[in-house]
């Protein structure tokens, strides 16, 4: 059940991260993201007010600050 599980998970993000939505998965903090995560998060953020990015951040367990360093 483990390996279905994976499976499924890892074709989940393959297809997301096509569509162009980060999903780093794999138990990674944003930290740890790939330099393409970080800037697919920096453009989908980019045009957002401060009250918007501060709500983004908050669905997505990330910090304002971190958005910030990534522009």
């Amino acid at each position: 059940m483990q390996s279905e599980y994976s499976s499924t998970t890892y074709k989940w993000r393959k297809v997301t991260r096509i569509d162009g939505n980060p999903t780093p998965g794999d138990g990674q903090i944003s930290g740890q993201w790939s330099s393409e995560d970080k800037f697919l998060v920096v453009m989908e953020t980019y045009a957002m007010n401060e009250a918007q990015l501060a709500d983004y951040c908050r669905k997505k367990r990330l910090y304002v600050e971190q958005i910030k360093v990534w522009r």
